[in-house]
């Protein structure tokens, strides 16, 4: 048997349509970078009763 080559044809609609949706959202500045894990509230509570 041999093997034959197939062609998979994309529509460039459904590639601009992609790149639309990831443009709309932005970020906010001002939002935390990281949610606080454990280890962090812990150090942060500590942190003052070191200074």
């Amino acid at each position: 048997m041999t093997k034959t080559k197939t062609k998979t044809i994309t529509s460039s609609k459904s590639t601009t349509s992609a790149k639309k949706n990831s443009n709309k959202r932005t970020k906010d500045p001002n939002a935390p970078k990281r949610y606080r894990t454990a280890y962090i509230l812990f150090s942060v509570e500590k942190r003052d009763e070191i200074k």
